[in-house]
Parts: C-alpha cells; structure tokens; sequence
C-alpha cells in the first residue's frame, strides 16, 4: 500500500469514528428543519410578540415625500427651506411627517 493510500484509508476510518462517537443531537439541522424552527418561533403568539408595523409609515424621506406629491426632489427642498412644508429631523435626517403632508396637500386644495 502507497503512502497516498494509506493517508485515505485512516482519514476515512477517523471520519468514521468520529462520526460515531458525536451525539446526533450535536448535527447540524438540515435546510428544511431550520426553516421548519423558524417557523415555529415567528408563529408563535406569546406575551414577546412584537405589533405589526402599520402599511404606512409615520414619516417619509425627502425623496419619498418627492415621489409621493409626483414631484422632484428639489422642489422638496426648496418648500422645506421656505417653511411651507412641515418637517423633522432626526439625527442627521429631514423626515416629512405623512399627517404634515397630507394637511398641505389639503391646505392648498382648489
């Protein structure tokens, strides 16, 4: 027997006996057992269950307000720095609420 063969036969009968010795509960969990426990924990309705966001959001992004009114960004801009469009910041961010939004819509209805 060549040493190459030798090498083969003994990592084998290592893996072998490793494989023997491990408990089964210590084996990872196949693709579809680990969905299946992800599954049990977001479906389950205990007190740690967290709400639901709403559909909407309470705030939007200046270029989420943009794309809302149907509008570019710049004129976004340009009614956050007149202050006729109501905003907040958080952080380093300029959020427009959707109550604000929807109030200066209604404002300047025809």
């Amino acid at each position: 027997m060549d040493e190459a063969m030798l090498r083969r036969v003994l990592a084998d009968a290592l893996r072998g006996a490793a494989a023997a010795l491990l408990p089964t509960d210590l084996a990872r969990p196949t693709n579809r057992e680990f969905t299946a426990q992800r599954a049990d924990v977001s479906t389950s309705s205990g007190p740690e269950t967290v709400a639901e966001p709403s559909s909407s959001p309470l705030a939007l992004s200046i270029p989420e307000a943009a794309k809302r009114l149907g509008v570019s960004r710049s004129v976004v801009y340009s009614l956050l720095s007149s202050h006729e469009l109501p905003s907040v910041s958080v952080g380093r961010r300029r959020l427009v609420l959707t109550e604000s939004l929807a109030a200066w819509l209604k404002a300047r209805e025809v």
